[in-house]
């Protein structure tokens, strides 16, 4: 019996980057998800590119926001893989809490490299979860 591995699990098409973060109707109602959740907390607008999902998004500035999104992006791509090596499905709500408990140990790897932080980046992200 003869496995084929460049097949994703839930809708038997090849598997290649694009397919998993951006193109798969799955990955497209889960990311959708993520920027309306993403919008409504932040009182923004976004839309993001296959561009910016792949690489995150450009900043010239040290924007805390970008920071922030671009860190929930690159969480969402983990969450997305190991959903799919796991052969589960992708859930926003199981996301949002796992993404809240890794934000807790950043806001507190932040707080010990600098413990005199009065505005931490992560308590605008942790204020929302």
């Amino acid at each position: 019996m003869e496995i084929n591995n460049d097949k994703r699990t839930h809708c038997n098409e090849i598997e290649t980057i694009e397919h998993l973060f951006y193109n798969c109707s799955q990955t497209k109602s889960f990311i959708t998800q993520i920027v309306n959740w993403i919008n409504r907390t932040c009182g923004k607008h976004y839309t993001f590119s296959i561009i910016d999902l792949l690489f995150g998004i450009p900043s010239i500035r040290l924007d805390k926001l970008i920071k922030i999104t671009n860190w929930i992006i690159i969480y969402a791509k983990w969450y997305m893989y190991s959903c799919n090596l796991a052969n589960e499905k992708l859930f926003l709500l199981r996301f949002l809490t796992d993404l809240k408990h890794h934000a807790i140990l950043e806001k507190y790897v932040e707080l010990i490299r600098k413990p005199d932080l009065e505005n931490c980046i992560w308590d605008i992200l942790l204020n929302e979860l």
